[in-house]
């Protein structure tokens, strides 16, 4: 109820100048931190992983933070040590930062991801790729974008959300930001309302400006339903049954050739007592 979701996209120097403030909010269901400047070694990494955040946290934008291999490795590390933080994590986008596929692997430790976004990556698309993290994360790559990952569905929701609005419209106490604070008061000014600033703020891309990366394949990737799942696993039974019946109906064949009289073989005889077990359970 105080904030569930709170998008604080592209807007790196409020980041740091609320960041005690921001590490107070702990029932996050979604936080988006997209082009905040993380790189490897962040503080918030702590937060993001503790116990605070364990239980609630669901989605997390991380994209376009000039985060690396070494910089997953470090977030993830008290996960796959200690076994606990982000143990509901459902959604994570790593997009446009410069990973490889060495990072995915230390993605194994999140045991309910569902969605996964790594456009604007060094990884391509290919067969090696899809095979890859199908068999670590148990994700499928989506022919189309995934509109879970449209920035439009993430914003700022709570009761705190004034408050959230209050620390980003008014002025900053701290001296450092004294020439930010000037030239936010002359964009007010300038465009006469400050929704209207706060709206471009929230659209204003840190990265994917150019058409050339607008145009980027993008590649999504996503956990298939279990009904799909359990039809997946149990194939190789259905063929290996088809395999078998064939086989059943060339003896079948050969017998009838050889003269046999069709009364000796009974109509239930094509079945053992252990496929007819297998039907009764189905």
């Amino acid at each position: 109820m105080v904030l569930g979701s709170l998008c604080l996209r592209n807007r790196f120097p409020l980041l740091h100048e609320r960041m005690d403030e921001i590490k107070t909010f702990h029932s996050l269901k979604s936080l988006d931190l997209f082009g905040c400047r993380l790189g490897d070694d962040h503080e918030i990494f702590q937060h993001l992983t503790s116990t605070s955040l364990a239980n609630s946290l669901i989605h997390l934008f991380i994209g376009g933070n000039s985060l690396s291999d070494v910089g997953l490795q470090r977030l993830t590390a008290p996960i796959r040590m200690m076994k606990k933080g982000l143990d509901h994590l459902q959604l994570l986008d790593v997009s446009y930062n410069p990973i490889s596929e060495r990072a995915i692997r230390y993605l194994t430790c999140l045991p309910k991801l569902e969605n996964l976004d790594i456009s604007g990556t060094s990884l391509k698309l290919g067969a090696g790729l899809k095979t890859t993290i199908w068999n670590l994360l148990g994700l499928i790559c989506s022919e189309k974008p995934l509109d879970i990952f449209d920035h439009t569905r993430c914003k700022t929701e709570g009761w705190a959300e004034q408050v959230v609005n209050h620390w980003e419209t008014n002025t900053s106490q701290m001296p450092k930001q004294k020439k930010i604070e000037a030239s936010r008061t002359s964009a007010l000014r300038f465009f006469g309302r400050q929704k209207f600033v706060r709206e471009v703020l929230n659209t204003t891309p840190l990265v994917s400006e150019s058409e050339e990366e607008l145009n980027r394949e993008r590649l999504h990737f996503y956990r298939a339903a279990a009904n799909n799942l359990i039809i997946e696993k149990r194939v190789p039974y259905k063929m290996d049954h088809q395999v078998k019946m064939k086989k059943r109906q060339r003896q079948t064949e050969s017998c009838d050739s050889s003269l046999q009289p069709p009364t000796k073989r009974s109509p239930s005889s094509a079945l053992t007592a252990e496929d007819i077990e297998l039907l009764n359970s189905y």
